[in-house]
């Protein structure tokens, strides 16, 4: 039976994808772009998803379809582990419904009908619990090995895995009678083969240390500067929305009740230490700094099994029910959203799932009266999209990157441009040419072109033709 109701949503969510309306998002747009050369390392991730995208599009092509249909089937995956999982902590009811649960999570209904890292780390997420329940309970050699792999994947999958082993450390800390583990040999192998598997990933950031930390702070925006009351209550109300509003209430009300995770069974007390912890990190973080809600999601796979667990130990199936039917609502909306986002342009919230290839190839359409095939965007999200869209084109695209500040994406630091440049190139813009640099009477507007809102605000982009200047005005 589960085996059915798993293939099903499979099904769906392949259909979804594939009639799916909704234009790549800039993450996977900017992901696809560093797929197309084998490194370990590309800027601000792990290699793993690159990785990924490039095995798809080596076998089926560039396509949205191709590179977003690994998704669907690491999504499954997780679910059948997070059957395992249950099935060893508790019983086969819990494991069914977890399973169920897991595979219908808002979270990952959202991740899995898109080409970006969170899904295949829920996926590494659930494996380590499986081989941390394994390990703690005897370990050896072969546990060891397993550990490790898991553990060095899930990293180059995405940096957030590193939640598992401090998890661990604390679980391990609070648990007189499993502090052993800790030394056990087989302990010191799984880590001995993480670090091996990440060390080229580890290796590439130190050779890149400039533009993978200006990044990395730019994400995360650690400045301290005030209490983040506003964004933290948005932040705990999202946790609601990803977390399933059912499910997060439980959790909630579980941990605040006993006011500790500490004196409970032993499976409850694995999974609570490994899920509580990475919550009340991202709080913390939410309140002083900046935290993004799907940033929690290496606490949900662990969280899933125990509040499914906890309902079904009082006999609150019936409530069970109701999450779950929460959840398939959640799913169903999200499949309607991608399918029909053509039909939803025009409000705000769905506005940006779509836009992205006319605005390409509008561009591409003013950009053919010129003879110049450079075109100089501003923006990540920009230079992304219509580096994606204009494949196989003769255009060349340019990223907007200022003299004397640092690149703060990859694609200034790849592919900037300033003006002072010896090139002529197409500047495409809703704003002034002088927001560039580019003097006033330098620029000559050859053409414009209709787009979305989020683009500009009157809904106009305009394209002007720069000749670099001459070296009295501008010094090489």
């Amino acid at each position: 039976m589960l085996l059915l109701i798993l293939a099903a949503i499979l099904a769906v969510r392949i259909l979804a994808v594939v009639f799916s309306t909704a234009d790549f998002h800039y993450d996977e747009a900017q992901y696809w772009y560093w797929s197309r050369a084998f490194d370990f390392g590309y800027f601000s991730q792990p290699p793993l998803l690159m990785w990924l995208i490039g095995s798809m599009t080596a076998a089926c092509g560039d396509g949205e379809v191709c590179i977003r249909l690994f998704s669907p089937f690491l999504a499954t995956v997780g679910a059948l582990l997070t059957y395992l999982l249950a099935r060893r902590l508790y019983d086969r009811e819990v494991a069914f419904w977890a399973a169920i649960v897991f595979a219908t999570l808002p979270a990952i209904s959202a991740f899995a009908m898109v080409a970006t890292p969170e899904t295949a780390l829920a996926v590494f997420v659930v494996a380590g619990l499986v081989m941390l329940s394994i390990h703690f309970e005897r370990p050896t050699i072969l546990s060891g090995v397993g550990l490790g792999i898991v553990l060095g994947f899930g990293f180059l999958s995405d940096y957030t895995m590193v939640y598992l082993p401090i998890c661990s450390a604390l679980y391990l800390a609070a648990t007189p009678k499993m502090r052993r583990m800790a030394y056990a040999p087989a302990t010191w192998l799984a880590i001995a083969i993480a670090i091996l598997i990440v060390a080229p990933n580890i290796l590439w950031n130190a050779r890149h240390e400039i533009s993978a930390a200006s990044q990395f702070l730019s994400v995360a925006n650690w400045t301290f500067r005030r209490i983040n009351a506003d964004a933290t209550l948005v932040f705990i109300v999202l946790q609601f929305v990803l977390f399933g509003p059912i499910l997060f209430f439980v959790l909630l009300r579980s941990v605040i009740a006993r006011r500790t995770i500490a004196p409970r069974a032993a499976a409850d007390r694995f999974l609570l230490f490994h899920s509580v912890p990475i919550l009340a990190a991202l709080l913390i973080e939410a309140l002083l700094f900046r935290a993004k809600a799907h940033w929690a999601l290496p606490a949900f796979p662990a969280a899933a099994v125990f509040v499914t667990a906890l309902l079904l130990r009082h006999g609150f199936q019936r409530l069970l029910l109701i999450s779950t039917g929460f959840h398939l609502a959640a799913l169903a909306g999200i499949i309607a959203l991608s399918v029909f986002a053509d039909r939803l342009a025009a409000v705000p919230a769905v506005n940006s799932l779509v836009g992205w290839k006319d605005f390409a190839e509008k561009l591409a359409e003013a950009a053919a009266v010129s003879d110049v095939n450079t075109v100089v965007l501003r923006g990540g999200s920009q230079v992304a999209e219509a580096t994606y869209y204009l494949r196989g084109t003769d255009i060349e695209i340019r990223a907007f990157s200022p003299r004397g500040r640092r690149p703060t994406n990859d694609f200034e630091n790849r592919l900037g441009w300033a003006y002072g440049d010896p090139q002529t190139i197409l500047l495409a813009t809703g704003h002034d040419p002088s927001a560039f640099g580019i003097p006033l009477g330098t620029a000559d507007k050859i053409g414009e072109f209709p787009v979305q809102s989020y683009l500009s605000e009157d809904g106009i982009f305009s394209l002007y033709r720069v000749n670099p200047p001459a070296e009295t005005t501008f010094p090489q």
